[in-house]
């Protein structure tokens, strides 16, 4: 195995990800899953502190988010351009203990990826104490919402019917999720998958998307929710009190922006997990915006340390999970990478450039 730093573009980690095994997926899974549970539990094991900003004065923001778990230690910036809606430009760089570079790693598709799998993780344990998914609506058509789809439909059995709701017109919507599919290696899947229903929802020159957007949330078994709204993505009357239903919230990020009105996060009957308590406090608009304190919510990291078979019954009822993304998620599901891409060099030699004698 070479020792020589390895820098990944972003086309180079889609190839990886997109061609995952289930061997190699599970094993991510697994990973983020320890990292969390010792974020949560064991904090002398991963140090993050909350992320630091620069803005210029030209519209740039550089967001810097450090993160180790005493083997590894990663740094994540992300430049936005708040002046625009142009896409973030982002990099995970990665040392070990000694500080010698491992990798520098694109962080697009990395980040729409583990913020997707993360809240999947989530479902999954709900699945495996024993509530039934038939039924999910996603909002949103970008990375987040591709990877959490793709997810869903490789990890979750006898799914009968996928509502997606996109924001402009039904053909768009269709037209925007080429990019979900199958993993390792499986035919690509579509819109017209014989395996499970597709059902694509979009506001323009539909006068019956209200209504039927209606019916698709209230049948719903799990809404995940993927776009930088600042206006609730749907009035909550359409959750009904009595269903058993699964929410991600992964798409806002900011204390002015909300993806569901923060009143549903107030229901008796809803309980509210997040990622961490310190950065959704400080960050997460429907969290802030309820006027929810550290002890009305828990950290996943809480419930992944609890076996499958004994997740407690009020964690299989209304649940929210309210994501804003930890760089500890981003330096352990980078590290899996990169770990996966030096393994498929010797038969893809143009996966990656390594870099010699950087030390």
């Amino acid at each position: 195995m070479s020792t020589h730093p390895l820098v990944l573009r972003d086309s180079d980690i889609s190839y990886i990800l997109q061609n995952l095994d289930a061997n190699a997926l599970h094993s991510i899974i697994q990973t983020l899953s320890i990292s969390l549970r010792e974020f949560s539990t064991s904090p002398s094991k991963v140090h993050q502190p909350l992320r630091q900003s620069i803005s210029t004065s030209n519209g740039f923001t550089t967001l810097f988010m450090p993160s180790s778990n005493t083997t590894l230690t990663g740094i994540k910036t992300v430049t936005l351009n708040t002046a625009t809606s142009a896409s973030p430009k982002g990099v995970l760089t990665i040392f070990d203990e000694t500080g010698e570079l491992q990798g520098v790693l694109n962080a697009e598709e990395l980040t729409g990826f583990r913020t997707a799998l993360v809240s999947v993780v989530l479902l999954l344990k709900r699945i495996k104490a024993g509530s039934s998914v038939k039924n999910i609506v996603f909002f949103g058509t970008g990375k987040q919402a591709k990877w959490a789809l793709s997810l869903c439909m490789n990890l979750i059995p006898d799914l009968q019917q996928i509502t997606i709701v996109g924001r402009s017109t039904v053909e768009h919507t269709r037209e925007a999720l080429p990019a979900a599919r199958r993993l390792n290696g499986v035919a690509k899947w579509s819109l017209s998958s014989p395996d499970c229903k597709f059902v694509a929802l979009a506001p323009q020159n539909d006068p019956d998307f209200n209504l039927n957007l209606e019916k698709a949330i209230g049948a719903s078994d799990a809404v995940f929710c993927c776009t930088p709204a600042t206006v609730p993505l749907f009035p909550i009357q359409y959750l009904k009190t009595q269903n058993d239903c699964y929410i991600s919230l992964i798409g806002s990020y900011k204390p002015h922006m909300k993806e569901i009105d923060p009143l549903y996060l107030k229901r008796e009957n809803v309980k509210v997990v997040v990622d961490s308590k310190v950065a959704c406090l400080a960050e997460a608009g429907e969290i802030i915006q309820a006027g929810l304190r550290a002890q009305d919510l828990i950290e996943i990291g809480e419930i992944l340390g609890v076996d499958d078979s004994i997740l407690s019954e009020e964690y299989r009822g209304n649940l929210v999970f309210k994501c804003v993304g930890l760089a500890i998620m981003d330096l352990v599901v980078g590290a899996e990478i990169l770990r996966l891409a030096r393994g498929q060099r010797a038969k893809r030699s143009s996966l990656g450039v390594e870099v010699p004698f950087f030390s």
